[in-house]
């Protein structure tokens, strides 16, 4: 998480739940609660109002370790910091960025002693005890069909394309500027399905067409459509279809979205339903 992101959380009073934290200790210490973060990184769930895993908090499934840029380490009990205000990680004393004895972030409150107001952190970890099973909770992605066209065509149901993902190459992940976590395919390994008769496995994506140049155009079921040069998309794995946006199924723009680094708002063609292969005549 970068400041951006981070300083960017601390500015979300208004929607629930409350990711400020504010300590007073005769000055005022601002920042987020810490089980908020820990709820980005407890299961695959990073975001949204069911991110933090109360079952897990709950049983005492793991300890929440901050840790100093110098090693230092402070351990908390995961049901001590569920959902508690009164523990945060500040990065402002009274309105300004922290001072060099504690930057860039401290973690304090007043359910803590002193001992444990660790300063200049660096990383929080969950370390889960041996017998715990970190839950996957998968979303509720309805129903759909992606058509690929190219010198063959391929209709891709929600089954087939989520068995993609089954495949580590195939799963990735690109966070945007406001920090939110797109998953799903890289569009080249979907072009690479259709650009000519290898459909599957090592050389399916034909290199040398793509360096010749084609379009590639993005179909949305209203008809809405945006193209793409081979060469922006060849091989780019920040160039997603994606179906989740921080953990969950894409309720604006879904189920199928493409999103990427670069792309402009007008190219993340949302409600995808066809990707074409355009050859120049």
């Amino acid at each position: 998480m970068d400041r951006a992101t981070f300083e960017s959380g601390t500015k979300c009073p208004d929607t629930t739940p409350n990711h400020r934290g504010i300590y007073e200790d005769g000055g005022i210490w601002t920042g987020i609660p810490l089980w908020l973060l820990v709820g980005r990184i407890d299961d695959n769930i990073t975001h949204t109002a069911n991110a933090y895993n109360r079952d897990l908090a709950d049983a005492n499934a793991y300890t929440v370790q901050v840790i100093s840029g110098d090693g230092f380490t402070i351990e908390l009990n995961s049901s001590f910091v569920k959902l508690n205000q009164n523990i945060i990680l500040a990065n402002e004393f009274n309105g300004q960025a922290l001072p060099d004895k504690y930057w860039p972030l401290r973690l304090t409150g007043s359910d803590l002693p002193k001992g444990q107001m660790a300063r200049n952190v660096a990383e929080i970890r969950l370390v889960f005890n041996e017998n715990v099973t970190v839950p996957v909770v998968e979303p509720d992605v309805p129903d759909f069909e992606l058509t690929l066209v190219g010198a063959t065509t391929e209709v891709m149901d929600k089954t087939l394309f989520l068995s993609g993902l089954s495949c580590s190459d195939h799963y990735k992940e690109w966070t945007d500027a406001s920090g939110n976590v797109w998953k799903g395919i890289p569009v080249w390994l979907l072009v690479g399905r259709v650009d000519d008769d290898n459909t599957h496995g090592e050389g399916a994506f034909n290199r040398e067409l793509a360096e010749a140049g084609y379009q590639v155009s993005f179909v949305a079921s209203d008809g809405f459509h945006k193209e793409l040069d081979s060469s922006l998309i060849a091989e780019n794995d920040e160039i997603l279809v994606a179906y989740l946006m921080n953990g969950e199924a894409l309720t604006e723009k879904g189920p199928l979205r493409v999103v990427g680094e670069g792309l402009t708002s007008g190219q993340m063609v949302g409600m995808l339903q066809r990707i074409e292969i355009i050859s120049p005549s």
